[in-house]
């Protein structure tokens, strides 16, 4: 008996050649490639003043007055200059592990205190006059008398978690990193992504 096999066996012979090393490729640049996802998602949040979807508080009256005063501007909290948000770094940590924060100095800094807060912080006089120079500006001291003069001032900065909320609203998409790397394997495989298309419910689309 004599048995003919018919159908695309060429193409598929040549797809399934080498798929080993491809799959292993794709799993192996997923790490980096999600840690580039939840950078940039802790760059948005700096960016809209909304770490994780959830806005921060305004800036207070006085932190609005220094920023004036110093020429920064701007009313969003934890973005004035931008350097914070242009300072997220992913780094490779070891095999399959990627660092996602900041570079060791003064951002890393910065960075520790807007996320978990600081104080108290007994301030210098020159500190102090700023600070009150800042207060008169924003209208919460006249400028009668020597209000607080001699007097030491201490102030607590309270923390304005965006790198926590950032990782929250990654995780929450847990589902979505599994179909990114299986979109991945299957298009290191040349087989295209596939992925079922969002179903409509009312005047609102759902992925699934």
């Amino acid at each position: 008996m004599r048995v003919k096999l018919t159908g695309r066996w060429a193409e598929a012979r040549k797809a399934l050649q080498g798929a080993a090393a491809r799959m292993s490729a794709a799993i192996r640049r997923s790490p980096e490639e999600e840690a580039g996802i939840l950078a940039d998602e802790i760059r948005r949040g700096l960016r809209t003043g909304a770490p994780g979807g959830t806005p921060l508080q305004p800036l207070s009256p006085v932190t609005q007055a220094i920023r004036d005063m110093t020429g920064t501007g701007g009313r969003q909290p934890l973005y004035d200059t931008g350097r914070l948000a242009g300072s997220v770094l992913v780094k490779e940590a070891g095999p399959g592990r990627w660092f996602v924060g900041f570079p060791p100095g003064e951002v890393s800094a910065v960075a520790a205190i807007q996320e978990f807060g600081a104080g108290p912080i007994v301030l210098s006089e020159e500190a102090r006059q700023f600070v009150l120079a800042a207060m008169r500006q924003a209208g919460l001291l006249d400028n009668t008398g020597e209000a607080g003069s001699g007097a030491a001032m201490v102030v607590v900065i309270p923390p304005r978690p965006f790198i926590r909320p950032a990782a929250e609203a990654y995780a929450r998409r847990r589902g979505r990193i599994l179909d990114r790397v299986a979109d991945r394997v299957m298009g290191m495989l040349g087989w295209g992504i596939r992925r079922a298309p969002p179903v409509r419910v009312g005047d609102r689309e759902i992925e699934v």
